[in-house]
């Protein structure tokens, strides 16, 4: 493909496409469709493709190229026991007419220029059932002489200028496989490893599959009605399903001098700083070896700082001692060392990036900020620390298909993509997540959620996602001041 494309071989490439053959009574050969930017005219069909014997003085390497490789047959009359006739004709369609110049046929193909003996055509003799008989242009299938000559093997080059020739073609280049038939020597012998090697045919389009397939829902995954509150059976859930869709879809009035719109009593239950630590993790310090009670508890902010200070607190309340883990941070480029210390690439703390000094308990919450192990450790799955070691954590998944599973967690080296500059920090790649930020939450149910909006959310849909992580306001904690927050919802984004 890289000698079609770059090299132009038929000119500047609009697209293209191929498939690859494997086939049991030979080797691999490829069909190839390609889309040119400019069509090619009858008088530039005859520059890239021929269907004529080459001179065998002048270019010697290509006229045994295209004799050995080129020749179709011959069947016909010359051989009507030949494999390609039925019903008394070639399904070929050769020997071709014998034209002097190229012109545009009826099939959507080219009738090539294909000179007869009379008109200066040249001649080949070849063996047909131990006879030796002459034949011209009319059996010689068309090539690209360049091809021809890089390749040295069997390449046909058709020029198609028809919608019907190029459907058909695109039918042809992704079609199927064949049905494989083979028979057993013996009946009572069933010899299972020579029949599966034998008789087995693996398709292209069905390797692939197996290899890249992934699970396709009868269902698309749009969600058009809150499906947590539809899970509630009660009028309470009912009316927060009308309240959260006014949220999501913009229809909550706002305040026209502050921006900030009013949540009301029975969307939620406000709380301060304080009671929303203890009303969403109550007794944690008797339940946080309990991973199935962590996994249905969060609670919700709209930036880090936020939520880096009430992991603190909440992580503060359970037994056990503190363990830091300090990374290695160092600068990627020998010429940028001196710029930026150690100490200075210590201090800086990147959003979905660990900080250098991690500090844990066993029983803690954490999240994967990378995808370690897909689909057990992907990033944002949130694990309870289950033992703390020098070099490793011992952690328990707590949500999601593979909750219960034990898994271990290394240092890893990470590198920042959005700075001026290449640092790398060996670190544990994991977060505190007994609290985290909005946008972590999203696709995660919970039983009871907190929400801190002391500082407001600040993009589209945000508070929306806060608040359907649960299916009832009783179990939905907010802390805000006066009941009021800003709603960001862009219309254009829901049409």
């Amino acid at each position: 493909m890289d000698v079609l494309t770059k090299y132009r071989v038929f000119g500047d490439t609009r697209c293209y496409m191929y498939s690859v053959e494997w086939q049991k009574r030979g080797l691999p050969h490829a069909h190839i469709l390609i889309w040119l930017l400019n069509k090619l005219h009858s008088n530039e069909v005859n520059d890239i493709i021929s269907a004529k014997i080459p001179d065998p003085v002048t270019d010697p390497h290509l006229h045994d190229i295209v004799t050995t490789q080129m020749v179709h047959g011959p069947c016909g009359a010359l051989s009507p026991l030949s494999p390609c006739m039925a019903d008394g004709k070639c399904t070929k369609r050769y020997p071709r007419p014998l034209v002097a110049e190229t012109v545009t046929g009826n099939d959507g193909y080219p009738v090539y220029r294909r000179r007869s003996k009379e008109d200066n055509g040249r001649t080949i003799k070849v063996k047909v059932q131990n006879q030796e008989i002459e034949i011209g242009n009319e059996f010689i299938v068309p090539y690209c002489p360049l091809l021809s000559r890089i390749f040295e093997t069997s390449a046909n080059v058709e020029s198609c200028h028809l919608a019907k020739s190029i459907k058909y073609l695109c039918k042809y280049v992704t079609k199927g496989s064949d049905m494989a038939v083979f028979g057993i020597a013996s009946e009572n012998a069933n010899d299972e490893i020579s029949n599966f090697q034998m008789g087995r045919y693996v398709g292209t389009n069905e390797a692939l599959w197996r290899l890249l397939s992934f699970q396709i829902p009868k269902y698309p995954t749009v969600v058009t009605t809150n499906m947590r509150v539809q899970l509630q059976n009660d009028q309470s859930a009912a009316q927060f399903s009308k309240q959260l869709l006014a949220v999501g879809n913009g229809k909550v009035p706002v305040d026209a001098t502050s921006g900030l719109i009013t949540l009301t009593n029975d969307f939620c239950r406000f709380v301060d700083s304080q009671a929303v630590n203890e009303n969403v993790f109550p007794n944690i310090s008797e339940n946080y070896q309990n991973y199935a009670w962590l996994s249905e508890r969060a609670i919700l902010a709209a930036n880090n700082n936020d939520v880096h200070a009430l992991n603190f607190t909440i992580q503060s309340k359970i037994a056990g001692d503190l363990v830091t883990y300090k990374s290695v941070d160092s600068i990627t480029n020998p010429d940028d060392v001196v710029n930026y210390p150690t100490e200075f690439l210590n201090s800086l703390e990147l959003p979905g990036f660990p900080p250098h000094n991690l500090q844990l308990k066993v029983g803690t919450v954490i999240m994967i900020l990378r995808n370690l192990n897909p689909p057990r450790l992907c990033n944002g799955t949130r694990l309870s620390v289950k033992r703390l070691m020098p070099n490793l954590i011992e952690a328990t998944i707590i949500n999601g298909k593979y909750a219960g599973e034990n898994v271990c967690i290394p240092r890893i080296p990470m590198i920042p993509t959005d700075l001026p500059f290449d640092f790398k920090r060996l670190q544990f790649p994991v977060r505190l997540a007994l609290a985290i930020t909005i946008n972590k939450s999203q696709g995660q149910s919970l039983s009871v959620c907190g929400i801190n909006l002391e500082n407001h959310c600040f993009s589209h849909g945000q508070l929306y996602v806060a608040c359907s992580r649960v299916g009832k306001p009783s179990a939905l904690f907010v802390l805000t001041s006066d009941q009021k927050t800003k709603n960001v919802v862009y219309q254009r984004a829901l049409q």
